[in-house]
């Protein structure tokens, strides 16, 4: 299910310039998809990152990269990857524009990761065929172990979708139809 991709713990980040693709969107600051942010930001400084730089979406008024920028003075937080219209292109341009510079890839922006959106697309397959690193995040990994229990587990399954943006998941429901009893949608 990792699709071969490395963990970030197995890649070496030592004096590396390293890109990283994070959840801003958030209503508060104690939030897992925050606290991820922090985790993997923490992990770069101790292993010797360079450079770091985290990029993503913010489409909630809670300012998560500005509270973010006082915790780690030294890290570049960038929330408005949205904002440009390239973005939702899956533009090979704009994914070099944000490749630029950096040495490593770290997606840990789980939620959103089956967009087809230059961050999750066009930007890791960039910097991959420039013979860059591109690894999951450490929250990412985890959500994946935990789906491949589900995924892996024989047996009668139910499969309960639920979110704000429910439609957005009704073709991933239809697509997972066969392999569940039962699915269950809310929002």
């Amino acid at each position: 299910m990792r699709q071969d991709l490395p963990s970030l713990r197995d890649i070496e980040v030592s004096g590396k310039r390293v890109l990283v693709i994070g959840a801003f969107d958030v209503d508060d600051a104690d939030n897992p998809r925050a606290n991820s942010i922090r985790e993997v930001v923490k992990w770069l400084n101790g292993h010797g990152a360079l450079k770091i730089k985290v990029i993503g979406h913010c489409e909630t008024d809670f300012d998560l990269a500005g509270q973010l920028r006082t915790e780690f003075p030294g890290v570049e937080f960038d929330s408005g990857v949205r904002k440009d219209p390239r973005e939702k292109e899956n533009n090979e341009e704009h994914a070099k524009e944000l490749a630029g510079g950096f040495d490593v890839y770290v997606n840990e922006d789980f939620a959103t990761s089956h967009r087809k959106y230059t961050s999750f697309v066009a930007l890791p397959l960039y910097m991959k065929s420039q013979g860059k690193e591109v690894c999951l995040g450490m929250r990412f990994e985890k959500e994946l172990e935990r789906l491949s229990t589900v995924w892996d587990h024989s047996g009668r399954r139910i499969l309960v979708i639920g979110g704000v943006k429910i439609d957005d998941k009704q073709k991933f429901a239809e697509n997972m139809k066969d392999k569940f009893t039962v699915i269950l949608r809310g929002g």
